[in-house]
């Protein structure tokens, strides 16, 4: 019905690089209403699949309890993320944090050029934290994060479980990088204990190279 796949798209297994890529390339080649129907039948399908993953989704080591952390220390905290905002808030929810953050701001669902590592949803967050850019910190786990973080002017923390990950973080030009997020809920221990203002880089964060 829609043609074939555009080059280089038939081999990709991600599925937010498959939904950019198709919905651009239909819209260059094809009539805006045409377009605009495969992007709707994308994004359903690709939501759809997001919320079945809620149930099978494995959390995030010590991402519960830094954010319990953070929060009894009175930081805001937002998702920014490029899948479905209602899938995420179904995943928090699972959880049992999902009170504990203060907006949820996913992909827009008519626009997928403004996924990461478009800064549209960083620079939102910031807006509704109401906070200097300078003063915030994104943690991610992607090149596309660090890509928006840098454009949104925010401070920056690499999250690499595996040596692939912190390889391509390294390729986006992240330094400070953490292989397990216990290594910040450490930190903000330290911090506590110790009464310092901020953590120091050089004590909280690892380079991995």
């Amino acid at each position: 019905m829609w043609g074939d796949l555009p080059r280089g798209l038939d081999a990709s297994v991600e599925a937010h690089a498959i939904l950019r890529g198709l919905a651009l390339a239909y819209s260059a080649d094809r009539a805006p209403e045409q377009a605009a129907l495969l992007h709707a039948e994308l994004e359903k399908q690709l939501t759809q699949h997001e919320e079945i993953a809620v149930s099978s989704a494995r959390p995030t080591p010590y991402a519960a309890e830094l954010t319990v952390a953070l929060r009894q220390r009175g930081k805001r905290l937002l998702v920014t993320t490029n899948n479905a905002a209602g899938a995420v808030r179904g995943y928090l929810r699972a959880q049992g944090i999902e009170g504990l953050f203060d907006h949820v701001i996913g992909r827009d669902p008519s626009d997928p050029s403004l996924m990461k590592p478009d800064p549209y949803c960083v620079n939102r967050a910031v807006s509704l934290a109401r906070l200097p850019a300078r003063s915030c910190l994104m943690i991610g786990d992607q090149a596309s994060d660090a890509e928006a973080a840098r454009a949104a002017g925010v401070q920056f923390l690499g999250y690499a479980p595996d040596l692939a990950r912190a390889a391509a973080l390294a390729s986006a030009g992240v330094e400070n990088v953490v292989s397990s997020l216990g290594d910040v809920l450490k930190a903000l221990e330290s911090q506590n204990q110790t009464g310092v203002g901020q953590p120091s880089p050089s004590r909280s964060v690892r380079r991995l190279r």
